[in-house]
């Protein structure tokens, strides 16, 4: 945010990012496993997965769309996350309505499929959250007025 700000996205970024999931996905694969690399590969804290945000966040960050949509869809991110993290929600929607250990054939395109929907619903949930909150500034305005 307090850096110089960039007409186009830096590419270089992107490399550096998918070369971090090509060496994070060559350990996991080609490394003993004896040595336990493969628990660490998986998990947030790996040293590749934190470089390869790092450098997807400096790629983004002179990215800028100037559409309604994507804005739109954009600004409810946040809370599809806080939505389908919450504790409850979790559980429920995981364990409940998307078992994948009872599910028998799934492939790729069904767990993208998944996901996007997963998205929509939410990001439709958060978009009348917003709209609700508002309300009171509108009703704010409109008494001053």
């Amino acid at each position: 945010m307090h850096s110089p700000k960039n007409n186009e996205p830096k590419y270089k970024y992107l490399y550096i990012s998918f070369f971090c999931l090509i060496f994070n996905y060559i350990f996991y694969s080609f490394i003993d496993p004896e040595i336990g690399y493969r628990a660490v590969s998986m998990n947030y804290s790996n040293p590749f997965v934190i470089l390869q945000g790092v450098f997807m966040l400096l790629f983004f960050k002179d990215l800028h769309f100037h559409s309604k949509i994507i804005n739109t869809f954009a600004s409810t991110t946040l809370g599809v996350y806080a939505i389908h993290e919450y504790i409850f929600m979790r559980s429920y929607l995981w364990e409940n309505i998307l078992d994948f250990r009872k599910m028998e054939n799934f492939n790729l395109l069904t767990i993208i499929l998944i996901s996007a929907l997963i998205f929509i619903v939410f990001a439709i949930v958060d978009l009348a959250v917003q709209k609700l909150f508002e309300i009171p500034k509108k009703l704010k305005k409109a008494k001053k007025n």
